[in-house]
């Protein structure tokens, strides 16, 4: 039998192997009796069985008492001597197998001490063959078949625990390996599709305004190709969020958790808070009712923002402390602010911050995610805590490196 697995059962107090014990002592007793025990021998036989029934909660006290059973059937139960030191081996067994190595040793040396007394008053010399043999079969052999028994659950559980954190290792390592290359894909997507979208953007837009041909079919192909190309970076642009977010690995689709629902927005927020809550950091949040407004993957990178300055604050503003989560959205663009006040015990201290999950991308993730979107990441001390700032433009910007001036430089406008 697995020795991991027969350590649980002993540890189970109605376990098939423990409720054994009592049928053990009483069919035991009848044999060496005749099946005609004497009244003392069966009562002490129903006790020891009792008794062993609750070993799996307290195994050092009942091998304690199996002994001390043991001392009055000495006295009272010679008949069945055989069956109480059964028993009183079992329990040592026991302790050896569920207990620190002293606890075993103690109870095995207690045993052992009744052994030799017993045997010296019964056979009135100090026989060391014959208390040698029954101290091996009675005390020596159990204790090690426990402790083999319980360095091998050891190893066994130690050689699992290996393994799964080895495999844990590699799971990890793929998961970097796949962000890894989905984060060149979106720097290739970013920085050679999006450009180049964007550039068609502009030129058709300066070619609506200089060019003065009077069809109007011109003016409307030159349209439809200019709403084409925003339409096209916005969806480039929420791709490469897609594609840079830590959080689209951890599962087996190919996009993992994706976008936002605006409409969800404040409800996620609200999750992370209580999250916040929950991990020991009195955190409140304001959501601006004007969130609907934003798009799918804005409403991603505000909640990014909201869990990776919660975890900042867990971490480092001390047990005790508060947070504040502010997210507004006015005319034009989308604010977020994350600042703490630190507790007394000052921003070394640290929280349990397990009860909610990190955004996994960190400062530099979320700084260059919001230039992705053409806003911009602010964080630093505020007064006696730490503000995290990210402001965000609610429309579509075109990268700086293109204007109507280097158009015109190039000789492509007037």
């Amino acid at each position: 039998m697995d020795p991991v697995r027969l350590a649980a059962l002993l540890s189970r107090p109605w376990a098939a192997v423990r409720l054994a014990l009592p049928a053990v002592s009483i069919g035991y007793l009848l044999l060496l009796t005749g099946g005609s025990p004497g009244l003392v021998a069966g009562l002490l036989a129903v006790l020891v069985g009792g008794v062993a029934l609750v070993g799996a909660r307290a195994p050092v006290s009942v091998a304690v008492a199996q002994v001390l059973v043991l001392v009055v059937a000495e006295f009272a139960a010679q008949d069945a001597l055989p069956m109480f030191k059964l028993m009183a081996s079992i329990a040592v067994l026991d302790v050896a197998v569920r207990r620190p190595l002293r606890s075993a040793l103690t109870c095995a040396g207690l045993l052992a001490g009744v052994i030799v007394v017993a045997f010296v008053a019964a056979s009135g010399q100090l026989d060391v063959l014959g208390l040698a043999h029954r101290a091996t079969f009675t005390v020596v052999a159990p204790l090690l078949l426990g402790l083999w028994l319980r360095s091998a659950a050891d190893a066994i559980e130690q050689s699992r625990s290996a393994a799964r954190a080895a495999e844990e290792g590699r799971q990890e390592g793929v998961r970097a390996a796949r962000l890894a290359e989905r984060t060149g894909i979106a720097r290739e997507v970013h920085d050679l599709v999006a450009h180049h979208v964007a550039s068609i953007a502009l030129r058709t837009a300066v070619a609506r305004e200089v060019l003065t041909v009077p069809d109007p079919r011109v003016r409307a192909v030159l349209d439809e190709v200019h709403d084409a190309a925003i339409v096209a970076l916005g969806d480039l642009r929420q791709l490469v969020s897609v594609l840079r977010d830590p959080a689209a690995v951890q599962g087996s689709e190919p996009l993992g958790p994706g976008l936002v629902d605006p409409a969800d927005l404040p409800a996620l927020v609200q999750t992370a808070v209580d999250r916040s809550n929950a991990s020991g950091v009195r955190t409140t949040a304001h959501t601006g009712p004007d969130t609907g407004r934003l798009d799918a993957v804005r409403g991603l990178t505000v909640l990014r923002v909201v869990q990776e300055g919660l975890t900042n604050v867990a971490k480092h503003a001390g047990p005790g402390a508060a947070a504040d989560v502010h997210v507004d959205v006015d005319d034009h663009v989308v604010r977020v602010r994350v600042r703490d006040t630190p507790s007394s015990t000052g921003r070394a201290g640290r929280v349990h911050t397990a009860a909610f999950e990190p955004s996994g991308l960190g400062l530099a993730g979320l700084r260059e995610r919001a230039a992705l979107l053409g806003g911009s990441l602010v964080a630093g001390p505020a007064g006696a805590g730490w503000e995290t700032a990210v402001t965000l433009p609610l429309e579509l910007t075109a990268p700086q490196s293109e204007s109507r001036e280097t158009l015109v430089a190039d000789g492509t406008a007037p």
